[in-house]
């Protein structure tokens, strides 16, 4: 009889724990379904912000924020989720375009981080630089006899003053004629005119690249109407003024290289 009161005993003690335990609960400790309650993580930039061409015209340094020189031009095309690359004269790669985790860009393998979009201009960083882009109709390697308005409004050379072009300038386009650019083809980046002595004589810095491969260098600037001449490397530069204005400064060639150049 005894056995069968404390048998009774510790059924009631069990079953009151069970009930018990169902009805208190811990904070912290109810598991949550994460699937439901976490927001999923959507882009801060859209694929649709970024599509047409863009063409890079200032590099700045991010260990030191000091803007750098460079002949690898940074292009790109994006068109849907399509995506072409082009690094100065290096090949064109071709992939697909996407942006992932909030602001990673992929375009044909490669990968960059979005600082910014405006409306024309593209912000990137690849680790090493920040790369600045603007948007433009065309590269400067596309234009190449394309725009006759451009050819004849560029086909007689214009007198400029020393103190039209002095300043620091930045090479963002070039137009050449079909087979004129090649690996071995001299090409400028930047010209700083620093200093002038007289109205037609000026010091400074130009950056050049062959292949891919730039070069600072001292020079001298001698400027006669239309003529500007740049003595630099033991070399002598001739190139013709076409303009220099609204801050553009056009110098080079019709017939070879023109290039425009913004101020910096």
């Amino acid at each position: 009889m005894k056995a069968k009161q404390l048998f009774i005993v510790m059924a009631a003690l069990f079953f009151a724990n069970q009930l018990f335990a169902q009805r208190v609960k811990r904070k912290g400790t109810m598991p949550i379904d994460v699937t439901k309650n976490v927001a999923k993580s959507s882009p801060t930039f859209m694929l649709t912000q970024v599509q047409g061409k863009w063409q890079e015209y200032s590099r700045t340094d991010i260990l030191n924020n000091q803007k750098t020189n460079f002949a690898d031009t940074l292009m790109l095309t994006i068109n849907n989720n399509n995506a072409e690359v082009k690094e100065g004269m290096s090949m064109t790669m071709k992939g697909e375009a996407a942006i992932e985790s909030r602001n990673e860009l992929y375009v044909a393998g490669d990968s960059y981080s979005i600082v910014s979009i405006s409306d024309s201009q593209l912000v990137l960083n690849d680790g090493e630089y920040f790369k600045t882009l603007k948007q433009v109709p065309f590269f400067y390697l596309e234009t190449v006899g394309k725009d006759s308005v451009k050819q004849v409004a560029y086909s007689f050379p214009k007198n400029v003053l020393m103190s039209d072009i002095l300043g620091t300038w930045q090479v963002y386009k070039k137009e050449a004629k079909p087979g004129i650019i090649n690996k071995n083809t001299c090409l400028v980046n930047t010209i700083s005119i620093i200093k002038n002595s007289n109205q037609n004589i000026a010091t400074g810095e130009i950056t050049m690249s062959i292949d891919n491969v730039s070069q600072k260098y001292p020079c001298t600037f001698i400027l006669k109407d239309s003529t500007l001449q740049i003595l630099a490397n033991n070399q002598t530069l001739n190139f013709n003024t076409y303009q220099a204005a609204n801050g553009e400064f056009i110098f080079g060639d019709k017939n070879q290289v023109l290039n425009f150049a913004k101020k910096n």
